[in-house]
């Protein structure tokens, strides 16, 4: 049947709560997920948008055979699916495919996954240097992702890419990240990765008790070569609230620069983070070029909202 929806650009599929899969075999082999050898052939090459609620058995959406086949795929929204264990999924019995060449997704500007608790990661770097068009990304309470990007390598046990192959990837099109009550989660991205943000202009991360720091460093990875200063020139809001272990900004020794940030929100977080927010805030008043009275009456308001907000 797949084959004859070349036309559909919706998909919506809501409270099937007895829903395992999405494409299946109806043949003798009770109905098992269709081989990726055979998937390769299979596309909705104009589908663009996918909505998922409420489906608690499903645990992937396609096989990672047809990621290739959403070249006009937009917006790609998921909440409350208990045992979702990945957007993209390979049968156990499936023949091998060709990772890096499946998964190609070269329109999606939106992703939106809501209550996925067994999602431990989103994105194998396979498909990160395809998602040069994305936009937005919202995770938000999914309580066992531990890693945003991966390694899709069984040998490596899907350990965080090493900076030095993620030094040429990033988000060139980033404008909103929003991450909520993701308790595993110790970071968003590499360090390596914050240079290619320069199109991020919202941040949010709140009620992420293990969140060490919004950009991190791989235990065993090689060193980078990482500039002392990182501008994010198009950062206007950033919101960190109620992150209890967060230690610093970033991993590493290099300093991040706001240059265009003017509205921020810090609750529940430790005073060195506080201090650096009205850091940049100062940095900001003074690149207005403002009148030494506007500047003090800014920095009397600024220390004033800081203290009601921790």
């Amino acid at each position: 049947m797949i084959v004859s929806l070349v036309p559909l650009e919706v998909l919506k599929i809501l409270s099937c709560e007895e829903l395992e899969q999405i494409i299946a075999k109806d043949d003798d082999e009770n109905d098992q997920i269709l081989l990726g050898d055979h998937l390769q052939s299979l596309c909705l090459p104009n589908l663009c948008q996918i909505k998922i609620r409420e489906c608690n058995k499903l645990k992937s959406l396609f096989p990672v055979a047809m990621a290739s086949g959403l070249p006009k795929l937009q917006t790609l929204r998921v909440r409350e699916a208990s045992q979702l264990l990945g957007v993209f999924g390979q049968d156990d019995h499936a023949s091998p495919v060709n990772v890096e060449k499946e998964m190609v997704l070269p329109n999606l500007c939106e992703i939106e996954i809501r209550e996925c608790n067994k999602l431990k990661s989103l994105f194998p770097v396979a498909m990160i240097v395809s998602l040069v068009q994305l936009k937005v990304l919202k995770i938000l309470s999914c309580e066992e992702l531990e890693q945003i990007i991966v390694r899709d390598n069984d040998d490596e046990k899907d350990q965080i890419l090493p900076g030095d192959h993620l030094q040429s990837l990033c988000f060139p099109n980033f404008h909103e990240i929003e991450i909520r009550e993701c308790n595993k989660l110790k970071s968003l991205f590499l360090v390596a990765m914050a240079s290619g943000l320069l199109e991020l202009r919202i941040l949010i991360v709140t009620k992420s008790s293990q969140l060490w720091g919004v950009f991190g460093q791989e235990d065993h990875a090689l060193p980078v070569n990482v500039e002392k200063e990182i501008v994010l020139p198009n950062l206007i809001v950033l919101s960190l609230e109620q992150l209890s272990s967060i230690v610093c900004f970033s991993f590493g020794s290099c300093d991040f620069l706001f240059p265009r940030l003017w509205k921020w929100r810090s609750i529940n977080v430790q005073s060195w983070l506080q201090n650096l927010l009205l850091h940049q805030m100062v940095q900001w008043v003074l690149n207005q070029r403002c009148c030494w009275f506007d500047l003090i009456s800014y920095l009397f308001f600024i220390v004033f909202v800081s203290c009601f907000a921790q």
